[in-house]
Formats: structure tokens, sequence, C-alpha cells
């Protein structure tokens, strides 16, 4: 067999394979630069299988071996410009270049043909541009595997300028070139295999991230959705107590105003001055509670519009001077039978809206605990599973624990018209705790005191 023949075979069985590999490969990942080097690879087989028809003639090189060549070179420019994803006006201006210059090469490929030489230096010229877009992406992708095209690529042009000072014939150059053409065409295979499986896992990782986030989104949602069905429902129930409030509370005290100023206008009309005196007094209670209904339905109100401004608070002088006001406020009454359980933590809280909820559950204690003749109520603090649980304890009537989810509802009154208010307070303590991100409940027995537990972070829940 003639030595050209099996070189001929040879490289067309080696780029033949490197053709069936791309092929197969831009057919599962669909990669440009895999249908571009199909293309090239394929028609270097062609030259290769067709070695008697392309295989150079008194070192003329055959017009059919050259216009194989320029899909080639054509294919490998292309594929080489996707493959490191050059981009923008050089990508651009290098498409435009190679097409040109492989129309130049076509026109000189008609006969007479170029000489091999001649042919070999256009054909380093392609491919020192390869080598530039392997060294360009090797600097700017290190440890990717670029770095060994680019060697590849050189050894072509190395070969070219042997074979110019008659080392090496020049007849074979065009088997020569199917090494340096096999090793780049199974580095960048290699390398872009690797490229596809690392591009797949980051997607693979950025889905599951998409993922995590979504199914977090969701349960979210699932919270906020059962955090505002319980805000509406609350809502609701407030309404509802509100309506009843308005219908009885307010609706009596309006109503006695108006029966009492009658009777008042009768007495005045009969000249009856003493008894319009003791009318009018009755009126005026009557007003006083009605102003004061109103007051506790705004304080309730204002409770979820007013902005919380934070800041740390140290317990242990804050209630002091609450309790301190709250003995001021009615100086002729015996002291207040108020004991704070030192020392209390620092806590970050509103200061204005943490003085409703101590004043409305000390407030809450003393009514309830009014009728012990031992009366008390203590004020302290415990840790709880790492978190800091507030409380307010009193000695007093208690109530029924199977009630006391009805306790901080808006309007609920547990104990009937026997003590005095509205209903009101223990649900703005609630709404307080709640914006805070705290719990409240409640503790007691009939007869046996009552104990208001909050804290104000979302760590702890109640018992």
């Amino acid at each position: 067999m003639d030595v050209y023949v099996l070189y001929a075979l040879v490289s067309a069985l080696s780029v033949g394979t490197l053709t069936i590999l791309y092929g197969l490969l831009w057919l599962d990942r669909r990669q440009p630069w895999a249908a571009w080097f199909t293309v090239a690879f394929f028609f270097h087989t062609l030259r290769y299988g067709l070695n008697h028809l392309t295989q150079p003639v008194n070192g003329q090189s055959t017009t059919l071996g050259i216009l194989l060549v320029l899909p080639s070179i054509l294919g490998m420019t292309l594929g080489m410009l996707d493959y490191v994803e050059l981009s923008g006006l050089a990508k651009r201006g290098l498409q435009y270049g190679t097409a040109l210059a492989c129309l130049v090469l076509a026109i000189l490929a008609l006969p007479p043909s170029m000489p091999v030489q001649s042919a070999a230096i256009w054909f380093s010229a392609f491919v020192l541009s390869w080598a530039a877009l392997a060294l360009w992406a090797t600097i700017r992708e290190k440890s990717a595997g670029y770095g060994l095209v680019c060697l590849a690529m050189l050894v072509f042009p190395v070969f070219a300028v042997v074979s110019r000072y008659g080392w090496i014939d020049p007849s074979l150059l065009r088997y020569l070139a199917a090494i340096p053409i096999s090793m780049a065409g199974v580095t960048l295979l290699f390398v872009g295999m690797q490229r596809a499986q690392r591009t797949a896992q980051t997607e693979l990782q950025r889905r599951e991230q998409v993922e995590g986030e979504l199914r977090a989104l969701n349960e979210s949602l699932e919270s906020r959705v059962a955090q505002r069905t319980a805000d509406l429902q609350q809502m609701i129930d407030g309404l509802e107590s509100f309506n009843r409030s308005v219908s009885h509370d307010l609706r009596g005290p309006l109503g006695g105003i108006a029966g009492v100023s009658r009777v008042a206008l009768d007495a005045l009309e009969r000249g009856d001055s003493q008894n319009v005196a003791r009318l009018l007094h009755a009126i005026a209670a009557q007003a006083d509670a009605s102003v004061k209904l109103v007051a506790a339905l705004l304080a309730l109100a204002r409770v979820g519009d007013v902005p919380i401004n934070r800041r740390d608070i140290e317990l242990d002088s804050f209630v002091e001077d609450l309790v301190t006001r709250l003995r001021m406020a009615d100086p002729h009454e015996a002291p207040l039978p108020v004991r704070i359980q030192h020392p209390l933590p620092q806590v970050n809280a509103d200061a204005e809206m943490l003085t409703q909820v101590f004043v409305n559950l000390i407030n809450n204690a003393l009514k309830f605990s009014r009728e012990n003749g031992q009366q008390q109520v203590l004020v302290g603090a415990t840790r709880v599973d790492d978190d800091t649980v507030l409380y307010v304890k009193d000695n007093g009537v208690g109530f029924d624990p199977e009630k006391a989810s009805n306790l901080f509802k808006p309007f609920a009154r547990q104990h009937g018209q026997h003590y005095e208010g509205f209903g009101v307070g223990l649900s703005i303590v609630k709404r307080i705790v709640q914006r805070h991100g705290g719990q409240v409940w409640a503790q007691s027995a009939p007869g046996q005191g009552a104990t208001f537990s909050f804290t104000l972070t979302p760590q702890h829940a109640p018992p």
C-alpha cells in the first residue's frame, strides 16, 4: 500500500471520528460551536477520504483540495469564536475577515492552482488565529485546557516553517496537519464537555436554589395567609363585639342621658331646682361613661396604626416610674399593693406602647383583686427556653380556664357588669404584643388569681 494512502486513511479515520463525536454532541446539547466543528471536521474527512483526487501534483495543490479546505477553515473559525465566547465587534470582524479570506482563497484555487507552500502559509495564518483565540481564552479562564489547544494549534505552523527549509517533504504537510487538528479537536471536545457539565451543574444548583426560594416563599405566603386569616377573624370578632358594645354600652348611657334630660326638663318647669341639680349629676355621670367608652374605642383603633419606635428599656426603673405615676394619679387612695420582683431585664420595645401594656395589666390585676382582703399584685420576669417572659400576677377572683381564649377579644367581659370597664384593655395588650412579634397568654383558676404573661420576641410558644 502506498505510504500516502496509509497517511490519508489514518487521517480520515481520526478526523472522521471527531466528526461523529461532535455531531452527537450537537444533537445532545445543541451547542452552536459543536455544529461548526462538525462541519469543519466533516470536510477535513472528505479531503482525506478523496486523497486520490486532492493529493498535490508536481508541488501544486489541487483545486478540489483547496475548495474542501475552505469550509473546514470557515467552520473551524466560526466554531472557535463561539467556543471561546468572543462577542461584540471583535467577533463580527473576525467572521467577516474569515469569509473574505476564504473568498480570496477560492479565487486563487482556480487553475492554475497555487503551490503547496503557499497553501501551507495560508492555512498556517488561520491556524495561528485559532491559537490566538485559545490563548485569549486561557488568559480569561485559567486551568480550563485552552493552553493545550493553543499548543496543538501551533504545531502545524512549525511544520510549515520546517518544510520551507526543506527538512520535511511539503507533500506531507496535508497529512501532518491531521496531528494538530486531531489533538485540538480532542482537547476542545473534552474541555467543551467539561464546561457543559459545569454549566449543567450550575443550572441545576440555580434551579434548586430557585425551587428552595419558591418553597420558602410558599411557606411564607401560607404563613402570611394564615396570619391574615387570623387577623381578619379577630377583626370580625372585634366588629361583632363592637356592634354589641355600641348597641348596649353606648346606647345605654345615651338613652339614659335622653331620659334623665326629659325628667330634668319637667323638674325645671316645675321650679324644682333641687331635683334638677340631682338629675344633672346623673346626666354628667352618663356622659362621662360615654366619653370613656369612645376613648377606649379610639385607643384600640390607634394601637394598629401608630408606628413602632423601638429602643432599649431598663424595666427595673421603667416599671417603678410607671407604678409611681399610678399612685400619684389618686393620692387619696391607699398605697397600691404592687410589688416588683427585681431584677427585671432590659427589653427592646416601644416605650409608649409598653406603658399601655403594663398599665392595662396592672389596672386589671388591681380591679379583680380588690375584693381580696390581702390584695397583692406582682410584676416580674422569668426565662423560658432562652426567652424572656414578663408577667403580671394577682390574687384576685381569677377566671374559668376554658374561657381563656375569649379574654383578649375586644369588648369581651368575663365577669359581666360586676366590674367596671368596657373589655378593651386586654385587646390593646394583645395587639401591642403581637406588633412587637411576641405573644400573650393567661393562666388562672376561679378564686385563685390570674397570671398574664407575654413576650416581645417570637421565639416562645405559650403553654
